[in-house]
């Protein structure tokens, strides 16, 4: 399963991509939490394309 996560850091906001627990790469940094949104959301349609089990989070303190 990979994982696609939102997050902030230090005020810069990323995505984190993980599979099977095991941190892969971490995206950005964006310009505001909407465009690592955008980022997660484009990510996690290429891994569904690619027909593997994803699992997307929202960013801390976001509702979707």
């Amino acid at each position: 399963m990979i994982a696609i996560t939102p997050t902030e850091t230090g005020g810069q906001f990323w995505v984190r991509v993980s599979m099977d627990g095991h941190k892969m790469r971490r995206h950005g940094p964006f310009a505001d939490a909407d465009e690592a949104e955008v980022t997660a959301v484009r990510l996690a349609a290429v891994c569904r394309v690619m027909n593997t089990d994803v699992h997307m989070q929202a960013a801390a303190g976001r509702k979707r």
